[in-house]
């Protein structure tokens, strides 16, 4: 017997940080502090060294860059649906024929481009 699970599952999307809209020059500052000093306790684990760089830089952009959601997260539910190969055809003549029509004018191609679906 087989069973199948028909029920849409939501997809989880995490947020991740927008770079672009960042404050680099505050962000730049956090970071400015003396390393030696704070990383002189772990000389020779370089682990945790590296641990306590990473704990910093996060901790720097999470304060100082907003986070923003992936584009799938809030794209209509039509647009993850796929189209045809044919209207794909279809979509890029016409995008051609207004393209002739616009550099053009001609008013045949513009009654094509029209009639085209």
């Amino acid at each position: 017997m087989v069973t199948t699970n028909l029920y849409e599952q939501k997809e989880v999307h995490a947020s991740r940080p927008n770079y672009n809209k960042g404050q680099h020059n505050e962000l730049r500052k956090f970071l400015d502090v003396d390393w030696d000093s704070l990383l002189s306790l772990h000389k020779n684990d370089v682990e945790t060294m590296w641990n306590i760089v990473k704990e910093k830089i996060l901790e720097g952009v999470n304060k100082y860059v907003p986070s923003s959601l992936p584009f799938s997260s809030w794209k209509k539910a039509k647009w993850k649906q796929p189209i045809s190969v044919n209207m794909c055809k279809i979509i890029k003549q016409k995008s051609k024929l207004w393209k002739r029509y616009i550099q053009s004018r001609d008013q045949k191609i513009l009654l094509f481009y029209k009639k085209k679906l």
